[in-house]
């Protein structure tokens, strides 16, 4: 189980079809706490504002979705096989202490 101290960030927009499986993915995987951030209320030069969604984020690192270098909103697409896999993968690095 991923550490208290752990930052979880989902980055999304709210009409992107890939964020709602993200959300069963992790409550399915016992995560519950994490920040959530609406890329579209975010100011045009937020940094955070230059991902796609639904973009994961794990202390600074990303799991899941990508930097754009555009400002129009872009959806990413995993599939919820490579979702869960890297889901759990992150899990795992966690139990063993990797950050």
């Amino acid at each position: 189980m991923p550490k208290p101290s752990t930052v979880l960030t989902l980055l999304y927009f709210k009409d992107c079809p890939n964020v709602p499986v993200l959300k069963e993915l992790l409550r399915l995987e016992g995560i519950y706490f994490y920040e959530q951030v609406d890329i579209e209320s975010l100011a045009v030069r937020d940094p955070l504002k230059c991902h796609s969604s639904p973009t994961l984020i794990a202390n600074g690192q990303i799991l899941i979705g990508s930097r754009t270098c555009k400002s129009t909103l872009a959806c990413s697409y995993f599939t919820r096989e490579e979702m869960i896999n890297k889901i759990r993968s992150w899990k795992r690095s966690c139990d063993r202490g990797v950050k």
